[in-house]
Parts: structure tokens; sequence; C-alpha cells
């Protein structure tokens, strides 16, 4: 399929941003779906169109695919707004807006007969295997088969969309692992720790690591599926496996300044996890050890990007490239100040 007109919700977010980057790159027709009174600067010194609305309401939906004044068959709606939080204060509001809000930009997809919808899931939706065996695509996915209330949402979306797609949904999916890089104008929790650790807050780290891919891959990725596959092709867009004293040594390079953080046992990081969950929380930041956190790093994170890999020619940058290019990046843009 080749677009004349794209639709990406959550547009301001990490990974809905960037992909608008590259497609403005190419000067191709791009409508931004935002929330309402959303202020990023994500978007800011782009000339794209934007549409203010919420996924949890279908008829502000209805209004931004008919505001693009092209036949719905040419359009590519993107979905990616999506709440990432593992805070159980906030379970109604997740399911609200990964489930619910993604049913429904299915359903006006569907109903207005859209040439392809694309859902950026996660690979946190996919069951995990064990013995550290290849993690590779399915088609099955129940919120039973995960932990934690992003991953048991994202489980039951992509399985609610599973379904819509035997109806006629020109349904695409994609899981990308843990997605770094640069043009996070939010906060996320890797964002956060580039943060702490570059003005010196990050004392410490634990031991395990993770998957990590960089944005920047996953959106090229994501627009060559959509032109060069055909709808119901889905794929794991993972990047490599990184430590987090890797993690650490990659910001120790860019950061020299900054004295050396000690390694926390695991036993001590698990004692202390809940403690330091009401820690942030007063603060109002994000923390960046909590008991979900911990136990993804030491999970199984060996996602398979073999078809991708085959299909697209993908080949994703080096996670320590990514890590060094979210630093200066967060740096550029005075939310780290060196030497500080």
């Amino acid at each position: 399929m080749q677009p004349k007109y794209w639709i990406v919700t959550g547009a301001n977010g990490h990974f809905a941003n960037t992909l608008v980057r590259e497609l403005t790159k190419r000067n191709d027709k791009v409508g931004a779906f935002v929330l309402p009174g959303d202020r990023s600067d994500a978007l800011s010194d782009l000339l794209i169109r934007r549409f203010e609305g919420d996924v949890t309401k279908i008829d502000d939906l209805r209004r931004c695919i008919d505001a693009a004044e092209v036949d719905p068959k040419d359009i590519c709606v993107v979905h990616a707004a999506g709440i990432v939080s593992i805070d159980f204060k906030e379970k109604d509001k997740i399911h609200k807006v990964n489930v619910e809000g993604t049913q429904n930009v299915a359903t006006v997809c569907l109903e207005k007969g859209v040439g392809r919808m694309v859902y950026v899931s996660s690979v946190h939706a996919i069951k995990e295997v064990e013995d550290q065996g290849f993690i590779q695509e399915t088609d099955r996915f129940s919120p039973e088969d995960v932990e934690g209330l992003y991953a048991k949402s994202k489980a039951q979306a992509t399985c609610n969309l599973l379904k819509l797609q035997e109806e006629g949904l020109p349904l695409t999916l994609v899981f990308p692992s843990g997605m770094i890089g640069p043009n996070d104008y939010g906060c996320s929790h890797m964002t956060q720790m580039v943060i702490d650790f570059g003005t010196g807050r990050l004392k410490a780290y634990v031991k395990g690591g993770y998957d990590f891919v960089d944005v920047r891959d996953v959106s090229e990725a994501l627009i060559k599926i959509v032109e060069t596959r055909d709808a119901g092709d889905h794929y794991i867009l993972s990047g490599e496996y990184i430590s987090v004293k890797e993690i650490v040594d990659v910001l120790a390079g860019v950061f020299p300044e900054i004295s050396k953080t000690m390694k926390l046992p695991l036993g001590l990081a698990k004692l202390s996890a809940p403690f330091a969950e009401i820690y942030y929380r007063i603060l109002k930041q994000k923390p960046l050890y909590t008991r979900y956190s911990l136990f993804t790093l030491a999970s199984n994170s060996n996602f398979s990007h073999a078809k991708a890999t085959e299909d697209l020619a993908y080949r994703p940058r080096k996670a320590t490239e990514s890590l060094r290019d979210m630093a200066l990046w967060l740096i550029q843009q005075n939310r780290i100040k060196k030497g500080s």
C-alpha cells in the first residue's frame, strides 16, 4: 500500500513523533492526532495538520478521518496512543485508553473503510518463553499469559484486534521491544534514567538487562511494512540485549564528570523497591526501580526479529549508539546540563 495520507494517534509520544518526523522528511501528508490541551513541544517545529481528540471518544476519531479529505482506502492509521504505566491506581484508565481506545480506533477504521490500520503493540503482550528460548511472532494473546497492567492491556487489545481482522480489518501489528533514542519530549523510564545519571542523581544500578531498539529504526521499519507488505503481516521489531551495567558504562562515557555508580545487590533492590516507589511518587517522578521493572530486567527478553530481517532487510543499530544519541539529544534540549 502507498498511503496518500497517514493518521498517527498519540502523535506527541516518543515513538509517534519520531514516526511523524520520518514521514514529513518524505513530504508525506500526515494528520497528528493529539489529546486536547496537550502542550508538548514534540511537533512544534513541524508543518503538519494537528487534530485534537481522545481515542476514548469514538466521534473524535470519525471527525479526524473525515477531515483528511481523501478516499479512506488511501489512508493508513497508525495507532500509537497508549498509557505506559504499572501503577495499579491507574488500572481503570489504562484499560479505557489501551483497550477500549484501541477498539474504538479499529471500529472506526472498519466503519470508514480505511486502507490500513497499524497497531503499535508491544513485546510485553507476548507470552514469555521459558529457558531463555527465542520469542517469536504469535497469533495467541491473553492477559493471563503476561505480567503487569501495561502488558495485560496490550495483550487484551491485540487479542481484540485479531478478532476484528477476521471481520475484514486490514490490520498490521508491530511489536517493538524497549524503545530508546532521541525525540522523547515526555519522560519514559529510560529517559528518566539518562537524566538521573547525567545530573548525578543515579547512585546505584542493579543486575539484569533488556532488549532495546531505536525509535528511528522502528519508524523506518513500520513505513516499509505498510508500503511493501500486505495487511495481515505482523512483526517483532526488537533490537539487542544490553545489560544495565553496559548502559551505565555508555552513559559514563558521555558524562565522564559524574562520579562512579555502585552495583546494588538484586535482593536489596527488591526489598527497597516498594519504598522507592513511594519516594518517587512524593517527588512526582517515575521511579527507576519498581517491583515490575526488576521483574522485567530478570525476564527473558530474547525477542527474535528474524522475520523482519528476512522480509524487510531490517537491521537495527546498536543499542550503545542509540543511548549515546539519546543522551546527547537531552543535552541539546537543555534537559541535562553537563557539569551540573
